[in-house]
């Protein structure tokens, strides 16, 4: 979502504002519906609204209560409308998408947007939700491997994502040393880009 002074998921204009200042492209951001199906950028609807506006009542809001709240860092809450503003001013920038498998969101952009669908980079769940994505018109998907409940092992993912040419594969850095240490090598032997995710610190990139 963006991180902001210290915080993380954030979410807002300025985390978003903060990180094309800074020379950012790709920015990662949640994106949810309201109670009223209205996409926003929010991580989720318990503990972020209690962490962000103080709201300790879980559960979606309208679109006119979720613009309302006031945030307890001074930041601005945003529409999934305000966001494509933002991408309209600044056209070499990407979102990457979290929507937790409700890919309605990204209906949305198609039929309302569909001048900047290509801006959307799609995190899909599971290997099956690839041909549903495609569908919609969608053609930078990345592969995250921690949500897919089947576990599938590193041949399977070379072969999914060599079969369907995915634009990347991602894995949790916890998971080098084990469960992934030799997929990285074998997705780029292969012609497929893969990122480890979450490095924030240069050592650790560094020994990548």
């Amino acid at each position: 979502g963006g991180g902001f002074e210290g915080k993380t998921y954030c979410n807002s204009k300025e985390s978003i504002l903060n990180t094309i200042a800074n020379g950012g492209k790709y920015i990662e951001l949640d994106i949810r519906n309201t109670q009223d199906d209205v996409p926003v950028l929010i991580h989720d609807w318990n503990g972020s609204l209690k962490r962000r506006f103080g709201v300790s009542l879980a559960g979606r809001k309208t679109l006119d209560e979720f613009l309302a709240f006031q945030s307890l860092d001074g930041t601005t809450q945003l529409s999934l409308e305000s966001l494509i503003q933002i991408l309209l001013r600044h056209p070499d920038v990407f979102v990457i998408t979290d929507t937790k498998g409700d890919y309605s969101p990204l209906a949305f952009i198609k039929e309302h947007h569909a001048n900047v669908q290509n801006r959307f980079i799609v995190q899909i769940y599971q290997r099956m939700d690839f041909f549903k994505i495609k569908a919609l018109g969608y053609d930078k998907i990345i592969f995250p491997l921690y949500a897919d409940p089947s576990r599938p092992s590193v041949p399977e993912i070379v072969h999914f994502a060599t079969y369907v040419n995915i634009t990347a594969v991602t894995f949790p850095k916890e998971q080098i040393a084990n469960v992934y240490s030799n997929l990285a090598h074998e997705l780029k032997d292969n012609g497929i880009v893969s990122f480890v995710h979450t490095v924030n610190d240069e050592t650790f990139k560094a020994d990548l």
